[in-house]
């Protein structure tokens, strides 16, 4: 898992691509890994990936992010790591458009 959350902090497009790839196919898996994957610092990671210039990036991240908060303690983790704010607020793309309310 570290192995994938290091090549998140890549600042290659194609290293992230990989590595979001990866974390949102072990994130569907159950929630002892979502759990794992939030305890072994992907949340910033992720967060960085979500200004990325390629939509299939900002995709996977926000699908990942979905299936992250699929549990109480993750929601309150990755909102504490900064993950809900700034991503909504800086998330420009011209392919996803998500009204702050």
């Amino acid at each position: 898992m570290q192995a994938v959350i290091c090549a998140a902090r890549s600042g290659l497009i194609r290293n992230q691509k990989k590595a979001v790839i990866n974390l949102y196919r072990l994130s569907k898996d159950s929630d002892r890994i979502r759990n794992q994957i939030v305890d072994e610092g992907a949340v910033i990671p992720l967060i960085t990936m979500s200004k990325a210039k390629s939509a299939e990036v900002l995709e996977l991240v926000l699908k990942t992010f979905g299936e992250l908060a699929k549990t109480p303690d993750n929601r309150q983790k990755i909102v504490d790591n900064g993950g809900c704010t700034p991503m909504c607020d800086g998330l420009k793309h011209k392919k996803f458009a998500i009204r702050v309310v």
